[in-house]
């Protein structure tokens, strides 16, 4: 009788420390980070707001830098892809650009329950990009560029 008694009070010690370790154990939170490699040409930074996202590089457009973001979150977030575009948007303004083309924008699965949501594009002034009052995007080619 003693020894199931004795074992009830390791088991229930054991089981104490490990809530314990749980317990005091750091929550991860993880930063997103960025970098934007900068081409030959680099200008005055821009507005972050201003940034537009484009499809494809047009014609006439001036590399500034390559966008390389990772962040891992612990669930799938409409917030973490905003937080990533923003983060896009500022490494952008910052090189001068007006326009960012997304060569890819992905959420992938580390292990179960986290994702790591990946950004590459593309920095790049346009010196005939307008905003339309519909706040969409138009571009004026220069003179003498056909499609």
């Amino acid at each position: 009788m003693a020894e199931k008694g004795r074992l009830w009070i390791i088991v229930i010690i054991a089981l104490i420390a490990v809530i314990f370790v749980i317990w005091a154990a750091p929550s991860q939170y993880y930063q997103a980070q960025g970098v934007l490699l900068p081409a030959k040409q680099v200008r005055a930074a821009t507005l972050s707001f201003s940034i537009v996202r484009l499809e494809s590089r047009p014609i006439g457009s001036k590399l500034l830098g390559y966008i390389h973001i990772e962040r891992r979150y612990s669930t799938k977030k409409q917030q973490a892809q905003q937080q990533i575009w923003q983060l896009a948007q500022n490494l952008a303004a910052n090189a001068g650009a007006n326009a960012i083309v997304i060569n890819l924008f992905r959420v992938g699965s580390v292990t179960k329950g986290h994702y790591i949501y990946v950004f590459r594009g593309i920095a790049l002034y346009m010196p005939n990009l307008q905003r339309s009052p519909w706040n969409g995007v138009t571009y004026n080619p220069p003179v003498g560029v056909e499609f």
